[in-house]
């Protein structure tokens, strides 16, 4: 999770400097797919799910707030043919 951690990180810089392509907001959104199965796989393991997310509450919130944030696009972050071109 880590190195997805930094190729989130990479995608997020591009995304607030020069804005995205549609592959790499595809990227994006893979990568937060890949986030949130990796929470709901953790919590359906947990021995006690009611602990891990008392113990996990802040994750429990940003995941989905973040991904939806993400995926309905912040203004000028995936660009269009049209955006490229004028």
């Amino acid at each position: 999770m880590a190195i997805l951690g930094l190729v989130w990180l990479g995608i997020f810089v591009l995304d607030m400097t020069v804005g995205l392509t549609p592959l790499l907001a595809a990227l994006s959104t893979a990568v937060w797919i890949l986030f949130i199965g990796d929470f709901v796989v953790r919590l359906m393991l947990a021995p006690d799910r009611l602990v891990y997310v008392r113990r996990n509450w802040l994750t429990a919130l940003r995941l989905p707030a973040d991904h939806r944030g993400h995926a309905r696009g912040r203004g000028r972050h995936v660009r269009s043919g049209a955006a490229q071109r004028g």
